[in-house]
């Protein structure tokens, strides 16, 4: 079968840490299950990161198309939108469709739960279609109306994905390239107080490994080596030189 993926990340000690070690492929037709505790990360073929939480279980059907079973899983495809069509995750009560977006699915047989971090996901389920953007979180239930509810793309709701974030290499990548990785995987907007601290950032080189640390940890870790000054103020990290 054709390589769909790549192991990115494991988190977990049980039955599935045996299976699947960082670097491993993953074919098309698999089925992956986790258990409690368990979990991983996919590289996909286009560079999408593909995170897959405990207790789940979804079908690989091929590098961009996915029928998740049971459980949650959180889908990056990055800062592109493919002319040929995003990531497609079927489930029981809908078919979802990924328009350059950053997004969570939790399903199971009675219930489809769609949250949008960046961009907007199409819902198309049997008898209506839908569209959840960003910062909201659509839930359909059987026998019950649709809902859409907001949701802050820095909530705590996000937490248990950064626990999975593929590792960054920071070889050769300036401390911009760095902030950025950063703002993205915690949900908040870059800023910058004026040009000179943006250009002091771009210029700078990034030293050292956050293997192992998530993202806040890692934001922690990295600016503790560096001259910048920099806040948390709910949907901003904001950078000062």
């Amino acid at each position: 079968p054709p390589l769909a993926a790549t192991v990115s990340r494991v988190v977990g000690a049980g039955p599935l840490s045996s299976q699947h070690s960082e670097g491993a492929p993953v074919r098309s037709g698999e089925t992956i299950s986790t258990g409690a505790d368990e979990g991983l990360s996919l590289l996909l073929a286009r560079g999408e990161s593909l995170r897959i939480d405990a207790n789940t279980v979804i079908r690989i059907d091929a590098a961009d198309r996915f029928t998740l079973l049971a459980g949650r899983v959180y889908a990056d495809s990055g800062q592109f939108v493919y002319r040929d069509g995003g990531l497609t995750i079927e489930t029981r009560l809908g078919l979802i469709t990924d328009v350059g977006t950053q997004f969570s699915i939790t399903a199971s047989n009675d219930s489809l739960e769609v949250a949008v971090r960046e961009g907007r996901v199409d819902v198309h389920s049997e008898k209506n279609d839908y569209a959840a953007r960003v910062g909201e979180r659509l839930v359909l239930a059987a026998g019950k109306p649709a809902s859409i509810t907001e949701l802050d793309t820095h909530d705590v709701y996000w937490l248990w994905v950064a626990d999975l974030a593929p590792a960054v290499d920071l070889t050769n990548k300036s401390l911009l390239d760095f902030l950025k990785w950063a703002a993205r995987e915690t949900g908040r907007d870059l800023q910058f107080e004026n040009d000179e601290s943006r250009m002091f950032a771009m210029r700078t080189d990034v030293h050292g490994s956050v293997d192992g640390l998530t993202p806040n940890e890692a934001l922690v870790s990295i600016m503790a080596t560096t001259t910048v000054r920099y806040r948390i103020e709910n949907d901003r990290i904001i950078v000062e030189k």
